[in-house]
């Protein structure tokens, strides 16, 4: 466990930013902690007597488990009580009346229900968080539900790992909000003041040169850059728990993991039949270790037919939903996704095709020339993304040129794997800290998988470990 000395220098940096400013725009860098540094500076303005509580709104699965989860990380922030406000409205409406949590989670999804509901004087509006915040539409109905909130707050921070990842009209919103009149209230005046058109139909804006200073200027009157400290260690590896994202399972499917952990035998209901359930059995502890492992990616095969083709049957999409965060959280920046099952793959291309972000694949199904068009096409920093599994890509491909993160949205089983994928960005040529981020679900096989990569154990060990987070 860690304690406030553990904060690094930016942290803290923030964290005095926070207590001494009403409006801030925060940003702070993926991995960068900035929930321990937000919970960090509400603890201490509440127990200064200058705040009461705070109220933060995140992604639905960053509201439920990130946030509640972190104080038991820090001696510091052992006091604080933090609760989500989940479940259907009537649950939600009875914890928000009811609850003396210190710090209040509610899912960016149900902010209009919380506008509706909200007290004008409730004491968690004393502090108002937003994480990773989706105000890039100056119309956006998230935007105008929060202008209507912010009023009320004494506080509002905004925390991002972007500061403008597509330009300053992206920060149209987050002024309007932090800085009322600064840019004023009427986007397209405020656009033609400061840009001009670089197409008829006026759909591509450029900002005028001797305006961008000013708009420099303004946006220091209410941004926080924590940066990396000066004393970084370029071109090496930053990796552990600190550094990962975890998640609690949903009820229902953590309830069929026990059951597969349990009796190597689970029933799942039929998509198209719901009458007709589909029976996933494990003959043997190696595949269950398989099945749990598919349970906490979010699908389950079944047993494969005539022909070999496997048939995968949809569980949850927590994983994914974390993965959405990360690359919000990371905005512009390139970044490699390891999957381990090839139902992963498909989610993850799903997801990176419908955000319309460019990607390569070192994986299954690729020709030798597909494979090293992609590596090529990363190191020249033509993609967003590189989707690869460890094994086509452990030993001897150099990819420090195109990035420097590495999301493991399917922890591997084998360390000298981990190892060998992570030496892929962490190999000289790489002129930027290097980072690692593995995607957990909690008192699953991730954890076992994670020790034994990151902490060298044995099986034994590892489940030994994984039995103190039940």
């Amino acid at each position: 466990m860690r304690d406030l000395s553990d904060l690094r220098s930016d942290q803290q940096s923030c964290v005095d930013e926070l207590y001494a400013n009403d409006r801030v725009y925060a940003v702070m860098r993926m991995g960068g902690g900035k929930t321990a540094t937000c919970l960090t500076a509400i603890s201490e303005l509440l127990a200064d007597g200058h705040r009461r509580r705070a109220l933060v709104i995140a992604p639905p699965l960053v509201a439920a488990t990130v946030w509640p989860n972190e104080p038991a990380k820090w001696t510091h922030l052992q006091h604080l009580t933090v609760e989500a406000l989940t479940g259907g409205p009537a649950a939600r409406l009875r914890r928000l009346k009811e609850s003396t949590a210190d710090v209040l989670t509610v899912s960016e999804g149900v902010l209009g229900w919380l506008s509706e509901v909200l007290p004008k004087d409730h004491p968690s509006l004393d502090i108002l968080v937003y994480d990773e915040p989706k105000l890039k539409d100056p119309r956006g109905v998230i935007g105008k539900t929060l202008l209507k909130i912010a009023p009320q707050a004494k506080s509002i921070w905004l925390f991002s790992g972007t500061p403008r990842p597509n330009g300053y009209a992206d920060l149209f919103m987050p002024a309007r909000l932090l800085k009322p009149g600064l840019w004023g209230d009427d986007f397209v005046a405020w656009r033609r003041r400061n840009f001009m058109p670089m197409d008829f139909h006026g759909y591509v804006w450029k900002v005028h040169d001797f305006r961008a200073r000013q708009l420099d200027r303004d946006v220091e009157t209410f941004m926080v850059r924590a940066a990396e400290p000066e004393d970084a260690r370029h071109g090496t590896l930053t990796s552990g728990v600190e550094q990962d994202f975890e998640f609690d399972l949903p009820d229902e499917v953590a309830r069929q993991y026990r059951k597969m952990e349990r009796d190597l035998l689970i029933s799942i209901v039929g998509e198209q039949d719901p009458s007709d359930p589909a029976v996933i059995a494990a003959l043997t502890q190696a595949v269950a270790s398989s099945k749990l492992a598919q349970i906490a990616q979010g699908f389950v095969y079944d047993q494969p037919d005539e022909d070999g083709a496997k048939t995968a049957h949809y569980l949850h999409d927590a994983k994914l939903d974390i993965l959405r965060y990360q690359l919000d959280a990371i905005g512009a920046e390139t970044s490699v996704i390891c999957y381990g099952f090839l139902e992963d793959l498909s989610r993850i291309e799903t997801l990176l095709a419908k955000a319309g972000r460019s990607y390569g694949v070192l994986g299954a199904g690729q020709s030798l020339k597909q494979k090293m068009r992609s590596v090529e096409q990363w190191n020249e920093g033509r993609l967003d993304n590189l989707i690869l599994h460890p094994a086509s890509a452990s030993h001897g491909v150099e990819l420090q040129f195109g990035g420097r993160r590495m999301l493991w949205y399917c922890p591997p089983w084998s360390a000298e794997q981990y190892d060998q994928t992570i030496k892929r960005l962490d190999r000289p040529g790489q002129t930027r800290q290097v980072y690692s981020h593995q995607i957990i679900a909690r008192g699953t096989v991730d954890i076992v998988k994670r020790n034994r990569v990151e902490f060298k154990m044995n099986d034994q060990d590892a489940f030994k470990e994984m039995l103190k987070t039940l």
